[in-house]
């Protein structure tokens, strides 16, 4: 009886399982996959057929290891629960927060085809992982904003004596904003760029470090970011 081929079509393949009844069946067998998984007796066997990859890696991995996908945004905490040894991918963007050092011991490999954001202090405790988009480390001792943060006065009346970061840009386009409070309460903050009404900008500029890309709104005009004009 004449062999049949086996082409394979997956974001991931997991063969630490395979048996060698199934690899024989075959008269070869292509793997299309972004990553293939393979366990040490399968990465062996596997040599000795006529097995092709086309994929970006192969990871050895033990075979109790749980494979976990997630699709959409997921967060590693002190407070996640895991069984077992896992290897995680992630189909659109992880979260590390500050404290799941123990957590992180858990994972043997971490995919993201996505973004991944983590606390600078973790740095070192950060499984193997491969990335396939932008990788974000923050400081460890600053509060998270939103990568474009739009500053009010509710958040100058609630803000701490604390230093803050924002990804992308702070924007403080109201000119009654009382930014010398927050000058005053040792606020800070970290950025990339800072969009500041030209009336509170001799004001705010203590909030920002030098390397920070001052925007000046001119006096009399509105910030309006990204709008369609009709």
């Amino acid at each position: 009886m004449e062999k049949k081929k086996l082409v394979v079509n997956a974001a991931i393949c997991d063969a630490r399982n395979v048996s060698e009844s199934v690899l024989e069946s075959y008269e070869s067998i292509q793997i299309n996959a972004a990553n293939v998984l393979v366990s040490q007796e399968s990465k062996e066997l596997i040599s000795k057929y006529n097995v092709n990859m086309n994929t970006a890696g192969v990871m050895e991995a033990p075979t109790d290891a749980e494979l976990m996908v997630q699709n959409g945004k997921y967060e590693i905490t002190d407070d996640t629960v895991l069984s077992k040894p896992v290897i995680l991918v992630v189909n659109g963007s992880l979260d590390i927060k500050t404290g799941s050092e123990e957590v992180l011991e858990k994972f043997i490999s971490i995919i993201v085809n996505g973004t991944v954001s983590y606390p600078s202090d973790i740095k070192d405790k950060l499984p193997v992982m491969r990335v396939n988009g932008s990788t974000e480390s923050y400081p460890s001792d600053a509060i998270r904003l939103k990568s474009k943060f739009i500053m009010d006065k509710i958040f100058i009346m609630r803000a701490k004596n604390a230093k803050y970061y924002a990804r992308d840009k702070v924007i403080m386009a109201d000119e009654s904003l009382d930014v010398s409070s927050l000058v005053d309460s040792g606020v800070s903050f970290v950025t990339k760029k800072a969009i500041i009404a030209e009336n509170i900008l001799e004001k705010a500029l203590p909030l920002f470090d030098e390397e920070v890309e001052i925007q000046v709104i001119p006096a009399g005009y509105n910030y309006i970011g990204s709008e369609l004009l009709t």
